[in-house]
């Protein structure tokens, strides 16, 4: 035989449940298209890496640069499309560059957007926490 519950150790259950969820789910704030035009910093294992870097235009282009420990100097150029209902930013004929050079061919990258606490994050690897990190005040 079943026993019916309560009200309110129904209501306790419930609220248990969205404090739970609500927790380990992750606040980001909505983006606006216009908050992604800036300049970018590649961000991994804690730390900006200001050799690889990224400058999203508001007419919809950008322009890449990579410099190697060698001092050699990588540059590309595209153009991006935000698609907000995704929070996703797609870059065209973006290429991955390495102390090698560019990884051969171009093509899309599809990258999401987050933005935690005013921060805007393109992210490259969520596993390794890895991603171009909008440089406060270089809008």
């Amino acid at each position: 035989m079943i026993k019916p519950i309560s009200i309110s150790t129904l209501l306790f259950f419930l609220g248990a449940c969205f404090v739970i969820s609500g927790s380990c789910s992750g606040h980001h704030e909505r983006v606006d298209v216009v908050e992604l035009s800036g300049a970018y910093w590649f961000h991994t294992f804690g730390r900006d890496v200001k050799s690889d870097s990224l400058v999203l235009f508001p007419d919809s282009t950008f322009n890449q640069v990579y410099r190697t420990d060698e001092g050699h100097s990588y540059f590309n150029s595209g153009k991006w499309l935000f698609r907000g209902s995704s929070s996703e930013v797609v870059f065209t004929n973006f290429k991955f560059f390495t102390n090698d050079g560019a990884s051969p061919g171009s093509g899309n990258w599809f990258c999401t957007v987050l933005k935690e606490n005013g921060e805007i994050r393109l992210i490259f690897s969520k596993e390794n926490a890895e991603y171009y990190r909008q440089i406060p005040n270089n809008r």
